[in-house]
């Protein structure tokens, strides 16, 4: 972002369910749908990071909630 302001109001409005999604990834097995669930954000100076995890289809075993939600979580912490 331009400024550290503008970074922190993106955060603010994208860090609320509904206003918006990434960007889906075709992965070998089909698209994946990105719902939210599992996210987190950060925010470093002017920069903004954000993370979702989902599984794939066809993930065996499945990974659970919190599996997925540590896996956004540590995402987002990999900011350079």
């Amino acid at each position: 972002m331009s400024d550290a302001t503008a970074a922190a109001d993106l955060r603010t409005l994208i860090d609320r369910q509904g206003t918006g999604n990434i960007t889906e990834l075709v992965t070998p097995g089909g698209p994946v749908r990105f719902t939210g669930t599992h996210y987190a954000s950060r925010i470093d100076g002017n920069t903004v990071t954000l993370a979702q995890a989902e599984p794939a289809p066809g993930s065996t075993p499945a990974p659970t909630d919190d599996q997925l939600a540590s896996a956004a979580r540590h995402a987002a912490d990999l900011t350079p």
